[in-house]
């Protein structure tokens, strides 16, 4: 498949989940209360547009595996993809200077598709069943790692009741007390979000919705980018990250962005940067089984 095709047909994929309410960011279609991050063969996560192009393969075929392999990979394991089934294209990026790191949007100049397929369309592979996670758990993990973002960062924070925003201006982050949650997991996604706009200011990711003067399109954009970073973030954490409830101010808004094909393509670049700034492997490093333990004892 070519790059421009599966920019279209992506795209199209989202529009029409966007207009029947569903976002593919959030767990409401997920068999467990969280949302994964797919990986590769080896264990290695999926970034930026391959985690979406994936949940909505999940979502579409009702997988619940998270792991995914080329048909290369699932034969040198001794597995093999049944006959009939249809793998899923994503997309492997080649920097043109091997001296930058892969993740880098400027370092995109070569990109292909390739196939994978999900371990439950192929046979022969070692069972490693993950149980669903439960609620209770995901709201003990949502209160670590929200603890954690902001020992790590220290933003200037203001309790606003009945109110969540970032403000440019003074770079301030605003959103009511835990207390004021439906639950802490929804708590940590809200702060995820706000903290994805802050992460766009001009001595950070300096964003055009952020640091500029935005028109109403950059604006949902750049509320796409803190929507999908929050996502990224919950299925890096292990909770549920989706902010926004299914309000069709957004949902419109986000369709009238998508009228250009390739704008999920570069948000989802946008928002992997901003969940890695705010969650750099060595913070989620931290957030271990082992504390997890502990903190439950």
């Amino acid at each position: 498949m070519k790059i421009e095709q599966l920019h279209s047909e992506t795209t199209d994929k989202i529009i029409a989940l966007l207009r029947a309410g569903t976002k593919p960011w959030s767990p409401s279609w997920s068999q467990t209360s969280v949302i994964s991050r797919p990986v590769r063969s080896n264990g290695q996560p999926y970034h930026g547009i391959n985690v979406l192009l994936l949940w909505i393969a999940a979502m579409e075929k009702d997988f619940s595996h998270r792991a995914w392999y080329t048909y290369r990979q699932a034969a040198a394991l001794g597995g093999q993809v049944r006959r009939g089934e249809r793998g899923t294209p994503v997309i492997a990026y080649k920097p043109a200077d091997p001296d930058v790191e892969d993740d880098d949007p400027r370092a995109r100049a070569f990109a292909r598709c390739y196939t994978v397929f999900n371990k439950e369309q192929i046979d022969g592979l070692e069972a490693d069943p993950s149980l669903p996670q439960s609620s209770a758990r995901s709201d003990l993990r949502a209160m670590i790692a929200y603890r954690s973002l902001m020992d790590h960062h220290s933003p200037r924070h203001v309790e606003t009741p009945g109110r969540a925003f970032y403000s440019p201006t003074t770079d301030t982050v605003h959103w009511p007390c835990q207390a004021d949650f439906r639950s802490p997991t929804h708590h940590f996604a809200t702060a995820c979000h706000e903290m994805a706009h802050w992460t766009g200011h001009a001595s950070r990711l300096d964003r055009r919705g952020i640091s500029g003067t935005p028109s109403q399109e950059a604006y949902a954009y750049e509320e796409l980018i803190a929507e999908l970073a929050s996502a990224f973030i919950g299925a890096t954490v292990g909770v549920d990250g989706s902010h926004l409830d299914d309000h069709a101010s957004y949902l419109d808004s986000w369709v009238r962005v998508l009228a250009d094909p390739r704008a999920i393509f570069r948000a989802a670049s946008e928002a992997e940067r901003a969940s890695n700034f705010l969650f750099p492997q060595s913070l989620v490093a931290g957030l271990s089984e082992g504390e997890i333990c502990d903190a439950a004892a």
